[in-house]
């Protein structure tokens, strides 16, 4: 039983610590397909929804939670690139909250099963295998919720998209192009 809450708090532990994931700006939208994009915008709201598209310098959301209904309210929107100052995901899943919960009650239930002599014992083994079941549950589900830090990588000029850097509005190809032959 110990091995497996050692191990249940270890997967946790080892899920928080991840590093940003690089992504192009024109490749947002294919990147987050299937998960939930968490926005932070310059004016302190926080968004969370469906990333549906993008151009180079705005982005569309179906918005589905606001920290500021008032100022961005449920529904598709589109709002300027250089706004963003956080960006993550989440992925969609539920899985492992149900994996947790199955292991958790599974693993008590046959201490309880090997060990209950009593009524008495019987019932508070009962206790601890919902008890188990919940913590696994939870276990499951703060894996499940497990954020990705998103770092938007200017787009290289073979790449449809803009060359801006996310929420500066500078154009990372301004030498580039100083540097290009006159004859071209």
């Amino acid at each position: 039983m110990k091995a497996v809450l050692i191990a249940l708090f270890s997967a946790v532990v080892a899920s928080g610590q991840s590093q940003p994931l690089e992504v192009f700006w024109s490749q947002t939208p294919e990147t987050f397909a299937g998960k939930s994009a968490l926005v932070q915008l310059d004016s302190g709201v926080e968004i969370e929804g469906v990333w549906t598209s993008v151009t180079a310098d705005t982005f569309t959301m179906k918005v589905e939670k606001s920290s500021n209904h008032r100022a961005i309210p449920k529904g598709l929107s589109s709002h300027p690139r250089i706004s963003i100052r956080s960006l993550k995901t989440r992925s969609r899943r539920i899985w492992r909250r149900w994996i947790g919960a199955v292991i958790g009650y599974a693993g008590v239930g046959a201490i309880v099963v090997s060990s209950a002599r009593s009524p008495e014992a019987g019932a508070i083994g009962l206790a601890s295998m919902f008890a188990a079941g919940a913590v696994g549950y939870l276990a499951g589900r703060s894996l499940d919720r497990a954020t990705v830090e998103i770092e938007i990588r200017p787009d290289s000029p073979g790449q449809p998209g803009s060359s801006t850097t996310l929420g500066t509005g500078e154009d990372t190809n301004a030498e580039k192009s100083d540097l290009r032959p006159s004859g071209s």
